[in-house]
């Protein structure tokens, strides 16, 4: 029956790929590189421009126009020119599939396969998903955080008196990540921290875990604070 349940998932992630490159192509037909939003241009600026010059700044001058993790994740493309505005696309379309099969085993863990089914389901036919994969926003590579952190703190909660260090390390990671990202996604983050808090507080592994998801947190943050500092003159 597990095993039954694992391949379910991995046929969501599959329809779900399909779905967003199958998008992701047509568009590239319809309008080749060009970009739909301003915000798309903003995104590729910044990439291109740490690729060619090695400094996140847009081509206007501003210097922390945007959160550094979507412009360093575009940045592994852009060095392939127009081609490399489709493999961003393509990517964005892997990462939503694996937020597909995230949320599936994430509904799975908390409510049962009927329910991570539906869950799974919606998640790969999610129009909007489907849309967003196609375009160089940050809502691809935001949603697969937020998912992944979500997953990752659940396993924390659930787990009884034992450590699992993969889970700790993703809640931690993947969290300060969804911050550098957007960082509209602070409340929710401490939220996370405040639920694990709640519900496990004599847990003798809780305080480690949360000191862990802070610590990685600040380290993650520091060098954008202190890139800021030098180039702004501000915090």
């Amino acid at each position: 029956m597990k095993r039954d349940r694992i391949g379910i998932g991995w046929l969501i992630f599959l329809g779900a790929l399909v779905l967003r490159t199958g998008w992701v192509l047509y568009r590239w037909k319809q309008t080749g590189p060009a970009f739909e939003f301003d915000d798309e241009q903003l995104h590729w600026q910044l990439a291109t421009n740490l690729v060619q010059k090695g400094a996140l700044v847009a081509d206007d001058g501003r210097l922390a126009a945007r959160m550094p993790a979507y412009p360093l994740f575009l940045a592994l493309f852009a060095g392939l020119g127009d081609i490399g505005r489709l493999v961003a696309r393509l990517a964005q379309a892997l990462l939503g599939a694996f937020a597909a099969l995230v949320g599936f085993r994430l509904a799975r863990s908390a409510l049962g396969p009927r329910a991570a089914l539906v869950a799974g389901v919606l998640l790969a036919i999610d129009p909007f998903a489907i849309f967003f994969s196609q375009l160089l926003l940050t809502e691809v590579l935001f949603t697969f955080l937020a998912v992944a952190a979500t997953a990752c703190f659940w396993r924390l909660i659930t787990r009884e008196n034992t450590l699992s260090l993969a889970a700790l390390v993703g809640a931690a990671v993947f969290g300060a990540l969804a911050l550098l990202t957007r960082p509209s996604s602070a409340g929710w983050i401490i939220l996370l921290w405040l639920i694990l808090r709640v519900v496990k507080p004599t847990n003798r592994y809780t305080l480690a875990q949360l000191v862990t998801c802070a610590l990685t947190l600040a380290l993650l943050l520091l060098p954008w604070g202190m890139r800021n500092k030098a180039v702004l003159g501000s915090h």
